[in-house]
């Protein structure tokens, strides 16, 4: 009986150690971009620059998620671009 009890205790702190963990990581994506993040992100890519330009012009305040997606998004584009060069 006691060892029943010790393992669900043991068992409750894994899950709850792992909320925690994982809380951790989902927040620090929703961590406002630094400039150097930003910068990275613009030098490579025309596209990523002008939707990031957009959004700053927005005035909306941009994350590392958002970094991450545009890098998605613009990676294709880039390329269909040099299509008209």
């Amino acid at each position: 009986m006691m060892i029943k009890k010790l393992s669900i205790a043991g068992i409750c702190a894994l899950a709850l150690s792992l909320c925690v963990w994982g809380g951790f990581a989902i927040s620090s994506d929703f961590a406002p971009a630094s400039v150097t993040e930003i910068q990275a992100v613009t030098d490579s890519s025309k596209c990523a620059k002008r939707v990031l330009q957009d959004a700053n012009r927005d005035a909306r305040l941009i994350h590392r998620r958002d970094l991450t997606k545009v890098s998605e998004l613009c990676e294709s584009i880039d390329g269909q671009s040099l299509a008209f060069q």
